[in-house]
């Protein structure tokens, strides 16, 4: 039922699909008659009754039609509020559809509203009083359809207008005059099974607050739009959250000032006391120095002979790496000379096996060129034969062509018979169709050609 543009229709103040109105046999005749009550739709158009029907059509394809509903004028379609509702999607969802219905059939019906505050997510909900009835699809300011309507079932006053969204929300003028009047408006999301719904817009910003709800707040209407649409510009819950978290941060940063303050104090103890420590060690570095000053003028004979003696071993350790150095540079020299040598071998090597490669390559085309010449020869020996063939063998070659000719033809008869039988059987499937409809047989033709121009439609 997904794919039918009116869902549902009106007789006799009960609302019926087209399925349950497929099985009431006495009231498809009724509405049939004159001067009787007919379908309407929720615009109040007049709608007629289009049953289950199974026919093949002029192409011979077999077609099935379900039951629906339909505008008895094209013109009274075309303004119809309710396919103008639906006319952006193709038609109403299954989703749209079965939410609007499931909020129109329950009876312990709550809606959900999130407070607007960046800090705060508190929810509250609220049930609908039981002293009302539904209406799907309501007809407002004679411009517009409401998906769900709620009425005082004392007074018969509108109270209250549900609109559900799926792809599209309610917007423009609709949306605003919707807020301008006294009763309540607000818009939910698809929610085709729970009874809960979560409102996503409506004529306020929704603050929570914390006053105590008034006992017996539930069954009263006139309270209910002060509980959803309380015009608050601010949250007393997430003002309360913001203030400690200042008071939070305030606390946490006089705790870091604190921290950094008592690490400056211990950093500068632990300064003085190193300032000390090398106070102390340089008083007796002085002491070692001064003691070390007076041994080394009673060494200076022993240090000016070790120094001589190790001048003379540097000397002679410098000429014996002199000489190393000699021996391994010759060494180097003789194996890099090795490889360039190796290298200039490898590089002979290559350019004589490019040389055999190329030789051997010419050898190839020659004699490529050489079965050339050869094959030409031959062709121009078959041409010559070919030419002096005598007319008896060309007379005979005219023969074998004609036979074929004839043949090819014959073939094309045979097709063309074949395509008129099917023509025929085509056209005598269209008269038994035709028949069952009650309709005249048509003459049987030839060719389709003939048949399509004579009987076009």
């Amino acid at each position: 039922m997904s794919d039918l543009r009116i869902r549902r229709a009106k007789y006799n103040g009960q609302w019926f699909t087209p399925l349950q109105f497929y099985t009431k046999i006495e009231l498809q005749n009724i509405s049939k008659k004159k001067n009787t009550l007919k379908l309407k739709c929720a615009d109040g158009c007049d709608l007629v009754f289009k049953n289950i029907c199974h026919y093949y059509n002029q192409h011979g394809t077999e077609v099935t039609r379900q039951a629906h509903f339909a505008h008895k004028s094209i013109a009274r379609r075309d303004a119809c509020l309710a396919l103008r509702k639906y006319s952006v999607g193709g038609g109403e969802s299954d989703e749209h559809y079965r939410t609007k219905m499931n909020i129109a059939g329950q009876k312990k019906l709550k809606f959900i509203r999130q407070c607007a505050d960046s800090d705060c997510n508190k929810r509250k909900r609220k049930y609908i009083p039981g002293n009302c009835y539904t209406m799907v699809e309501y007809k407002v300011n004679n411009r517009w359809l409401v998906d769900v309507a709620f009425f005082d079932k004392t007074t018969n006053e509108l109270k209250m207008v549900v609109e559900v969204k799926h792809k599209h929300a309610v917007d423009g003028p609709k949306r605003q005059w919707l807020i301008d009047q006294d009763f309540l408006y607000f818009e939910v999301g698809c929610n085709m099974e729970s009874n809960t719904h979560l409102i996503i817009d409506s004529g306020y910003i929704y603050y929570c607050t914390t006053q105590e709800i008034t006992p017996g707040f539930e069954d009263m209407w006139s309270h209910m739009d002060m509980s959803f649409d309380a015009p608050v510009c601010e949250c007393q819950l997430g003002a309360l959250k913001r203030e400690q978290e200042r008071q939070r941060i305030r606390k946490l940063h006089a705790e870091r000032e604190r921290e950094k303050y008592r690490r400056k104090k211990e950093e500068e103890r632990r300064m003085e006391e190193r300032r000390r420590e090398n106070e102390i060690w340089q008083r007796k570095f002085d002491a070692l120095k001064e003691k070390w000053r007076k041994e080394d003028e009673n060494a200076t004979i022993i240090q000016t002979a070790c120094r001589a003696y190790l001048a003379k071993c540097k000397v002679q350790c410098i000429r014996e790496r002199s000489r190393s150095a000699v021996v391994v540079q010759s060494v180097w020299r003789c194996y890099h000379a090795r490889k360039l040598v190796e290298k200039i071998k490898l590089n002979r090597r290559e350019m004589e096996e490019q040389k055999e490669i190329r030789r051997i390559h010419l050898l190839k085309e020659a004699g490529k060129r050489k079965k050339r010449r050869i094959q030409r020869f031959k062709e121009e020996i078959h041409a010559h034969q070919h030419a002096t063939q005598t007319d008896e063998e060309r007379l005979a070659e005219i023969k074998k062509q004609r036979l074929r000719q004839k043949q090819r033809e014959k073939r094309q008869d045979m097709k063309q018979i074949d395509l008129q039988k099917t023509t025929v059987e085509y056209q005598k499937m269209i008269n038994k169709n035709r028949t069952a409809f009650g309709l005249k047989k048509r003459k049987l033709q030839s060719s389709m050609y003939g048949f399509f121009k004579k009987h076009k439609t």
